[in-house]
């Protein structure tokens, strides 16, 4: 189902101008270790020379959980020093500084605009805008995201989830928030108007 939203959204990107690489096209792992698999990922953008990494992702939780868990969740990657939102503890990570670390500002921006229009277009519950040490946030070096966009675990979200209805609207909120984002970072770095006097 995730690919399935990547393949709507590459063609999305695409007509807006953007270059797109999906970490893969087909329906199988980088390899059989989850691990391996998620620095492969950091790797593959970087070597891709990315100016954005979007990770598209659906949730589970416990079974005795799963009546009740439902939504959306928006992660990025926190400065040193900060808690991440996912242990709400200090840990061996908490203090260093990761590659994912040099694009605090940009993250956080990304982040903010994607979560924003996952919660406007996909009538989910927000379960929040929050921050975690994913390897794929922290070793990738351009500015990252990763999206938990709804709980498979649920009965009713995973059926939502499996409609193309609602993965297109994933591919499309999350078109979007690229969209507010590269125009707000554009604002930014637009040269100050003449001074006319």
């Amino acid at each position: 189902m995730t690919l399935d939203v990547a393949k709507r959204l590459k063609p999305l990107l695409e007509k807006a101008g953007y270059r797109v690489k999906l970490t893969r096209e087909t329906d199988r792992r980088f390899s059989n270790n989850p691990a391996v698999d998620l620095q492969m990922r950091a790797d593959f953008a970087n070597d891709a020379g990315a100016d954005l990494f979007v990770g598209i992702h659906f949730n589970a939780v416990e079974p005795r959980d799963a009546p009740r868990v439902t939504g959306t969740e928006t992660y990025v990657l926190p400065p040193p020093g900060v808690l991440s939102t996912a242990d709400e503890r200090a840990d061996t990570m908490t203090n260093r500084t990761y590659p994912g670390n040099r694009h605090d500002a940009a993250n956080v921006l990304l982040g903010a605009h994607l979560h924003r229009r996952f919660i406007a277009g996909l009538g989910q519950s927000d379960r929040g805008y929050k921050r975690a040490r994913f390897a794929v946030l922290r070793f990738v070096e351009c500015p990252a995201v990763l999206i938990e966009a709804a709980y498979l675990s649920n009965d009713t979200e995973a059926a939502k989830v499996g409609t193309a209805a609602f993965r297109q609207k994933v591919a499309e909120a999350i078109a979007q928030g690229i969209g507010d984002y590269a125009a707000q970072i554009a604002a930014l770095r637009a040269p100050p108007p003449a001074n006319t006097k």
